[in-house]
């Protein structure tokens, strides 16, 4: 399974990120917290600037084609009811190469309307846009069928289906599609799910320490879940809020773990003149619910995972597999250099 959007951004946040075109490296966070800044207008300049040549051509979306497909998707959703930017939208189609025509029509399958229609029919009667035929007629239909579901308005069934219901609620803010994520949790626990759960804990998880208002949603709605979501929920919220605060190994070194809200995270890397000099980086929940740690100082790296159980944090320490940390009470709390 291809590394999804929400896997690229914690990529990037814990300095794994890969070579990325430069649409993402200049606005994934745009587009990852839109809905806090929401312009429609920029949706026909961030669609012009995915449409240049140096991010179609990338040898990243070249690997992996669903990510450029699927900004395409939250360009949609920036123009959905917004008549003005759909045209703006439809005026760049016939300038674009076949690639970008591609995107442009992905784009419209999110907000496209009545007069899209119209524009479909002149595209298909233009020899001009043959290459992009099957395309049009695939759009012409979906906008057609009076039953047509975006994202939301469905069942998640694969990895694919969770990354465009993250990006709705990039967009909008809105409830709706982490409802459609909360239903995952609620699926049976077969094999045929297991990927599809993991995901979307993992993904959860990842998003609610990057998003107040995930969380605030998150918070106001557990209550109304189903049992098995509602446990899920509760369960990943508890954890990053314990988390949250410095801890100290219980051996004589007393290592410090200070875990900040939104991700941060420091550890002891080398004691100097009885000082420890810390390592920074970041920290992100797993789909089993453990935390996993990277940390860097002056080159080299440190990757961690911990279990948090009864108010305990266990987690390798130099040639020791188990060692224990344990949260500083208020109070106790010591600089960190």
């Amino acid at each position: 399974m291809p590394a999804s959007y929400v896997v690229v951004l914690a990529a990037s946040m814990m300095g794994q990120a890969p070579d990325l075109p430069p649409f993402v490296k200049d606005h994934a966070k745009t587009m990852t917290f839109y809905y806090q800044s929401p312009d429609p207008a920029l949706g026909p300049k961030l669609l012009k600037e995915l449409l240049k040549k140096d991010n179609l051509e990338h040898p990243w979306f070249a690997k992996n084609e669903y990510a450029l497909f699927l900004n395409a998707a939250l360009l949609g959703d920036i123009g959905a009811g917004r008549p003005k930017i759909v045209r703006e939208y439809e005026a760049a189609f016939a300038d674009a190469p076949p690639a970008g025509r591609r995107i442009i029509v992905r784009s419209l399958m999110n907000c496209g309307d009545k007069e899209t229609l119209k524009q479909i029919d002149a595209w298909l009667a233009d020899s001009k846009y043959a290459d992009s035929r099957k395309e049009l007629e695939s759009l012409k239909k979906h906008l057609e069928d009076p039953e047509r579901k975006d994202a939301r308005d469905r069942a998640a069934k694969s990895p694919d289906d969770l990354d465009l219901l993250w990006g709705n609620f990039f967009i909008t803010g809105e409830y709706a599609p982490i409802s459609r994520i909360m239903d995952v949790f609620d699926l049976p626990d077969a094999e045929d799910n297991r990927v599809l759960k993991q995901v979307a804990r993992w993904s959860f998880g990842s998003n609610l320490q990057q998003h107040p208002k995930l969380m605030e949603l998150a918070r106001k709605h557990a209550k109304d879940r189903p049992q098995a979501s509602r446990k899920v929920v509760e369960e990943v919220i508890r954890t990053l809020d314990e988390v949250v605060g410095r801890w100290l190994s219980q051996d004589k070194d007393e290592e410090p773990l200070v875990f900040e809200k939104g991700g941060a995270f420091k550890c002891g890397f080398i004691k100097e003149k009885g000082e420890w000099v810390m390592a920074s980086g970041a920290y992100v929940l797993t789909a089993d619910g453990k935390i996993a740690t990277r940390a860097e100082y002056k080159g080299s790296t440190i990757t961690q995972t911990f279990t948090l159980k009864d108010g305990v944090l266990i987690g390798p320490r130099g040639p020791n597999p188990k060692v224990e940390w344990k949260k500083e009470k208020s109070g106790e709390k010591k600089s960190d250099g």
